[in-house]
């Protein structure tokens, strides 16, 4: 009798272990497994969240390169104009001095004229 409660203690206790393995086994899976969707909804979340800042920071560059082309075309406007205003300040100073070289001119020749009447006075 003491054999078989022992070789039947024995058979529970394999059984026992047997079941306690197969358990443990499948939480280990379960846990792997939630782990495993954990890492992929992570995953999905950094690469959404990378995306949308990529979006935001050429949404930042774009509108930047529209400032910056706006004020180019300004600043083009502003030589374009200051050009012609200073082309037309050349244009008077270029007048005036031609101006002053034709009475400087007509002074000369008055003068010459004045020095020949005197010579040949």
């Amino acid at each position: 009798m003491k054999k078989f409660t022992l070789l039947l203690a024995v058979a529970v206790m394999s059984l026992g272990l047997v079941s306690c393995k197969e358990t443990t086994k499948d939480k280990t899976e379960s846990a792997i497994e939630s782990m495993k969707d954990d890492a992929s909804q992570m995953l999905d979340s950094a690469k959404d969240k990378t995306e949308e800042k990529a979006k935001e920071l050429q949404k930042a560059a774009e509108e930047k390169l529209e400032m910056a082309k706006k004020e180019y075309e300004k600043a083009e406007a502003a030589v374009k104009e200051a050009g012609e205003n200073a082309s037309e300040e050349l244009k008077k100073a270029k007048d005036a001095a031609e101006a002053k070289l034709k009475a400087a001119e007509d002074e000369v020749n008055k003068a010459k004229d004045k020095l020949k009447d005197k010579m040949n006075d």
